[in-house]
């Protein structure tokens, strides 16, 4: 018979002691500015009886405080995501950074943040600047690719406006990256194959090779938008080294 074995707050205080972590926050939930059409979060707000939840000042200062308290690491990374979190507003991000150094203790601090590009201006630009913010901007490729699924509230195209706030990261020299969501089951991709076409991914990374970006790509496997699924491991596998293998080609 197994031995049943208590632990006590201090213990597993004690076992954890020399771990660090990195933390994901959402300030403003689900909240965007944007529908995505393979978006797969935006419809969070449901669980909340479609009432979108916001960090408050309180429980900014609780979640700062404990993450650096909590976290024995010499370097504590806060990391920023939404929704669209510049929707909470730059006072929101001042405040964040003040209770950051109020409660750092000794320790840097680090911020990263997620966003559609769309409310950047020059005010934004300064905050990530002078409080040292990686910033990574989410486009798809060429606008003929982002702006097939990645639209406004209002259906209209964003490529335009999203490349006018990277222009703006550039000019004010804030460091930032772009990540790629590839997806299929669109005019650009293949009917009945499973993985982004060769000619897409061919023009989403000669854009990035021209501008001198760093980019991520994320592979979006359920579009329930599109009635598109990877039902199989090995199909997700498939689609991966057929990925990779088209960035090798049009990158190295």
């Amino acid at each position: 018979m197994r031995r049943s074995v208590e632990f006590s707050y201090e213990d597993i205080v004690k076992r954890n002691e020399r771990r660090g972590f990195t933390s994901m926050v959402k300030p403003v939930g689900s909240l965007c500015n944007m529908r995505c059409k393979y978006c797969y979060y935006l419809d969070k707000a449901a669980l909340y009886n479609n009432h979108q939840p916001q960090m408050d000042d309180a429980l900014l200062e609780s979640y700062i405080r404990a993450n650096i308290e909590g976290n024995n690491s010499h370097i504590i990374a806060f990391a920023w995501h939404g929704g669209e979190p510049l929707l909470a507003g730059k006072d929101f991000f001042r405040k964040a950074v003040a209770l950051q150094q109020r409660y750092a203790g000794g320790k840097s601090v680090e911020n990263s943040i997620q966003t559609n590009g769309l409310l950047i201006d020059d005010e934004w630009c300064q905050i990530f600047r002078d409080n040292n913010f990686l910033v990574g901007v989410s486009i798809d490729g060429p606008e003929s690719i982002h702006d097939a699924h990645r639209v406004d509230a209002g259906g209209n195209p964003t490529f335009a406006r999203v490349m006018k706030g990277i222009e703006r990261l550039y000019r004010n020299r804030v460091e930032y990256n772009t990540l790629n969501d590839l997806a299929w089951g669109n005019d650009y991709y293949a009917p009945n194959t499973i993985g982004t076409s060769t000619v897409s991914l061919q023009e989403v990374t000669k854009m990035k090779k021209q501008m001198q970006l760093k980019f991520y790509l994320r592979p979006i496997y359920i579009l329930k938008t599109l009635k598109k699924c990877i039902t199989s491991f090995t199909q997700f596998k498939n689609y991966a080294q057929h990925a990779i293998k088209l960035l090798k080609k049009n990158l190295f």
